[in-house]
């Protein structure tokens, strides 16, 4: 969960976006962006950075963004 937040960050704050702290419960993240256009971009990008992270082989991360 550590790298993953890790990189859901990294991935956000280069798109712009910014996590909204108060909101986010276990393995849910709240964020915000300026433009629709720019969370779009956001979400293809972590899903892109996610397929190529190496996690331990018991874990198939899945995203809903």
């Amino acid at each position: 969960m550590i790298r993953l937040r890790d990189v859901r960050d990294e991935v956000g704050g280069r798109h712009g976006g910014h996590v909204v702290p108060t909101m986010n419960e276990g393995d849910r993240t709240i964020a915000v962006f300026r433009a629709a256009s720019a969370a779009a971009l956001a979400a293809l990008d972590l899903q892109d950075r996610v397929d190529e992270e190496e996690f331990p082989p018991a874990i198939d991360v899945r995203l809903r963004v």
